[in-house]
């Protein structure tokens, strides 16, 4: 048992208490991904709020949904309900709070890519229902 224990890596910084008080894995991919949310991270609340997601993120991905999700307020985090939470928020994306939050903490580029993905798959579903409807 002791043998087992010193043989684990260790660590103390910060970064890794902020993951291992989120219950987040201690990848190197998603530590990477943890520093460059620093300023996100940097408050407890908004590490709670990551916490009380339905979803522990394991992946890059899922974190900046995630972070994208705590900054919204949902708790059961999708695609669909953070870009429906921005657009309620107000198109103008100088004075749409949650879009500029996004930007402050560095969420605007996972945002642009995730909507990106999520019109790529409502159009496949989209091209799905009509060949359903023709050949079914």
């Amino acid at each position: 048992m002791d043998i087992r224990l010193y043989s684990e890596e260790y660590r103390a910084d910060l970064i890794s208490n902020w993951m291992d008080e989120m219950g987040l894995p201690q990848t190197a991919i998603l530590r990477k991904q943890v520093k460059e949310y620093r300023k996100f991270f940097k408050a407890a609340v908004r590490r709670e709020k990551i916490v009380k997601q339905k979803n522990i993120p394991s992946v890059p991905r899922q974190l900046d949904m995630a972070v994208m999700g705590a900054l919204a307020g949902i708790v059961d985090v999708t695609p669909y309900a953070i870009i429906k939470r921005v657009i309620c928020a107000g198109l103008d994306t100088e004075t749409n709070r949650l879009y500029c939050d996004f930007t402050d903490y560095g969420a605007d580029k996972a945002f642009w890519d995730m909507v990106q993905k999520a019109q790529a798959m409502w159009q496949m579903l989209r091209i799905w229902d009509i060949w359903q409807h023709i050949f079914y």
